[in-house]
């Protein structure tokens, strides 16, 4: 997390007063500065690499101008399907937390939210804005506290950090010692059953933990994880379901790589576009520019140049990658937000 997101998410709980107000203005114009110079620095970063790669944007504009209609309606329902995805999966870990049915939001409304999240985490960190979207909004629409929000959420994102971390890890070993792709599926096959089983694994280790005698804030941490235990959120089923599904998203986003090698003529192949993918996801989890803006493509450039692209079609790519997944990200999250959160208001 950036200073300046931090400081955003001070400044959107505090509570209204004259002393809050005065800090809230400078906090505000704190961050806009910074996200202006994040963005600047992102900017900057690109055209770096337009100007290492000597390639010219023209060549760009003219691939970009091949662009099939399929791909298109592709990356689009890619979209679609994602903020499904995630929404359901909140709203799973929402009743699982204790939350009673008739307090949970409808699933459109979880839907809509998270389009609204993955359209803000253009302007800053992907997590983030889900954290910060869904609890703000959850509180605004339907009275949810902010934290509740915020935490489960931070819990349904677990499984999505946990699976960017792993298939980076996977496709770095099968890199390094230039193994079969079928090697690498059996090792991200072994990698996901160590995923769950280190999630229930916590789960475990929690409940023992919670026959030691605390006190202070040691003892409310204590009642509260008793009381998300106590439902069951560790459970081996729940643990199964959510893992599944974002194994699907993160599927789902990884295709897009593949879809656009495709689509628009470059000299890579699927899996290994698939695979490049993982490696250039893991950037997300420490990123500073707004959308990971700038890092994302020079890790693309560094991905592909290792699979032996030249550096002119590896820039090309991630620019292309950019700039369709940006348009088609916008327009459905856009539309999905504003029709799914209207009408997921409860009367």
């Amino acid at each position: 997390m950036t200073a300046g997101e931090a400081s955003s998410v001070q400044s959107a709980i505090a509570k209204p007063g004259t002393a809050s107000l005065d800090a809230r203005s400078g906090g505000r114009g704190r961050d806009i500065a910074i996200s202006a110079g994040l963005l600047a620095l992102a900017l900057a970063a690109i055209a770096g690499l337009v100007a290492w790669s000597g390639l010219g944007l023209d060549a760009i504009a003219s691939r970009l101008e091949r662009t099939p209609v399929w791909l298109i309606a592709s990356l689009a329902t890619i979209v679609a399907l994602q903020a499904t995805l995630s929404g359901v999966k909140w709203r799973i870990v929402l009743g699982a937390a204790g939350t009673p049915p008739e307090e949970i939001p409808p699933l459109r409304f979880c839907i809509g939210v998270t389009a609204l999240a993955i359209l803000l985490s253009n302007v800053m960190t992907t997590f983030l804005s889900a954290i910060v979207t869904r609890g703000l909004v959850a509180k605004r629409v339907h009275g949810m506290p902010v934290t509740k929000g915020a935490l489960t959420t931070t819990y349904e994102q677990v499984y999505d950090a946990a699976l960017i971390v792993m298939f980076a890890l996977v496709t770095a070993l099968a890199w390094s010692f230039d193994l079969a792709f079928g090697a690498w599926l059996g090792l991200v096959a072994l990698g996901v059953v160590g995923i769950g089983a280190a999630i229930a694994l916590v789960g475990a280790m929690r409940a023992r933990l919670m026959t030691l005698e605390l006190t202070g804030r040691a003892e409310a941490l204590r009642e509260r994880v008793l009381g998300w235990a106590q439902v069951g959120l560790f459970r081996p089923g729940l643990i199964a379901k959510l893992l599944g599904l974002s194994l699907l998203r993160y599927a789902l986003l990884a295709m897009r790589a593949v879809m656009i090698a495709a689509g628009l003529g470059y000299s890579l192949a699927g899996e290994k576009a698939f695979q490049a993918h993982t490696l250039v996801q893991s950037t997300q989890l420490a990123a500073i520019t707004p959308g990971n803006l700038g890092i994302q493509e020079w890790g693309w450039a560094a991905a592909l140049s290792i699979e032996g692209l030249g550096t002119g079609e590896a820039t090309d790519f991630a620019l292309a990658l950019r700039i369709l997944t940006f348009v088609t990200t916008i327009a459905v999250t856009i539309t999905l937000a504003f029709l799914l959160i209207r009408q997921g208001r409860r009367a």
